[in-house]
């Protein structure tokens, strides 16, 4: 079984016993028909562990929160808006990336995976050592791999592990609100907005 599908198996299962909203708020699978599409539209080859993503859950019906950086799952529709939109901002200011380069706004090589309010987890499809890596993409900043993953599968692992044994992804751990919903903070939180939160039960 590949690291994308253990991954999410082990994420289905926590939010079906922990925070059964959650387990519904994830989509079904994507067509994939309507990814090859996609591919052709963007003119863009979208890694194995996206596709296989994409192939478990096309995205969120609900924000879920299962995010340590509290973004959303991105759909194949919403893949290519996203990044047809990010393409055309940034060549209206000049500022469309291409090359080696990292500092960049936005590059013609970096596909959205999850989305914040405009702040974007992103994979690196230039060719070479750092392809599949995602980094993180600020609404007003530039793009920034350093803290990143080698691929979006890696990094579901990481959810997957934090969530069943109580650990965190990058000094980010899961709790509970006093409604039940997942959030993601430091170490040694006990409140948020005044409210009692508690660790994530592991499992």
């Amino acid at each position: 079984m590949s690291e994308v599908t253990q991954a999410w198996i082990a994420i289905e299962d926590w939010l079906t016993r922990f925070m059964p909203t959650g387990a519904g708020a994830l989509a079904p699978p994507a067509d994939p028909a309507a990814i090859a599409a996609a591919e052709r539209k963007l003119g863009l080859t979208f890694p194995p562990d996206v596709v296989e993503s994409l192939l478990r859950h096309d995205g969120e019906l609900s924000y879920a929160g299962f995010f340590p950086s509290h973004s959303s799952l991105l759909s194949v529709s919403q893949i290519v808006a996203t990044r047809e939109m990010l393409n055309e901002v940034a060549q209206s200011e000049n500022d469309l990336g291409h090359g080696d380069s990292d500092e960049w706004w936005w590059h013609e090589l970096w596909l959205p995976v999850t989305d914040l309010d405009g702040n974007l987890d992103i994979v690196d499809l230039r060719p070479g050592p750092g392809y599949g890596r995602l980094g993180w993409r600020p609404i007003d900043a530039n793009a920034d791999f350093s803290d990143g993953w080698t691929g979006l599968g890696p990094y579901l692992s990481a959810i997957a592990t934090a969530l069943t044994t109580g650990g965190g992804v990058d000094q980010i751990f899961p709790y509970l609100t006093t409604d039940g919903e997942l959030w993601w903070d430091h170490a040694g939180q006990e409140e948020l907005a005044g409210l009692p939160l508690m660790p994530a039960p592991a499992g």
